[in-house]
């Protein structure tokens, strides 16, 4: 895959009484590969404030690793069967948070891939939300004028 990429990433969160929220965003980004994993790299700019969050996704063969720095910072493993604790710092302040994966799953191709991780998410023992994580990442393809200024 290109090193340059299209994200789309969309978390559906189910309430305790069935609610269901979807959030969508599509963003540009990086792809790359090292030692073994794969490495998403986008930033996510907030509407109201303008503050800008750069994220990191590192996907490995059995495990997902989250991490935002920025207007909003939490470092989230995603590991099925296991919990994870995470703080997750707002400007509000920090808010500590248990993470329980159910499942994940990662399928790579030569030009797009897609992760998927399904998790609870947890605080103070109780349950908040019962999450669902898709990212979609397909190639940018390079166009005329790239290709017409390397030549």
């Amino acid at each position: 895959m290109t090193k340059d990429v299209h994200i789309t990433v969309t978390g559906t969160q189910f309430d305790e009484d069935g609610h269901r929220t979807v959030t969508e965003q599509k963003v540009e980004g990086q792809y790359f590969e090292r030692n073994g994993n794969r490495y998403l790299l986008y930033e996510e700019r907030d509407s109201d404030t303008g503050t800008v969050t750069k994220n990191t996704i590192k996907i490995e063969e059995s495990a997902v690793e989250i991490s935002r720095n920025g207007h909003i910072s939490s470092r989230m493993v995603f590991r099925p069967g296991e919990t994870h604790r995470t703080g997750h710092v707002t400007p509000y302040g920090i808010l500590t948070l248990d993470i329980y994966t159910e499942s994940l799953k990662s399928v790579w191709k030569e030009n797009n891939g897609i992760l998927q991780v399904a998790y609870r998410l947890y605080a103070e023992g109780n349950l908040l939300f019962d999450n669902k994580l898709s990212v979609k990442v397909t190639a940018r393809e390079k166009n005329r004028s790239d290709f017409l200024e390397k030549a």
